[in-house]
């Protein structure tokens, strides 16, 4: 195994750890409101429409609030830390990884 993959990998599972010590107290302190995705949703939105998209529009605006919620629930309890999961080997991909 390339060296670095060694770090990542017990760097995966120190930040885990972390995490879950850390999550309940960061709960108490902070309300994740995710206003910047939300935001770039909407104007996702407002992209299609002026761009002629207007199948694709019709085919999201009725799930706003939908795409909305996923958004908000992405970033909560520190699951933005899995931006760059890879689902096919289930764990989360790091810059050296990523680049291969």
């Amino acid at each position: 195994m390339i060296p670095i993959f060694n770090f990542e990998s017990a760097y995966q599972r120190f930040l885990k750890s972390t995490f879950w010590v850390l999550n309940p107290f960061k709960k108490m302190i902070v309300k994740t409101e995710c206003q910047v995705h939300i935001h770039i949703n909407h104007h996702a939105l407002s992209i299609l429409l002026n761009d002629k998209y207007q199948k694709e529009y019709d085919l999201f605006a009725p799930f706003i609030e939908e795409i909305n919620k996923g958004a908000v629930w992405a970033d909560q309890d520190f699951k933005s830390s899995n931006h760059f999961y890879n689902p096919y080997k289930k764990k989360v991909v790091y810059m050296a990884e990523a680049m291969l």
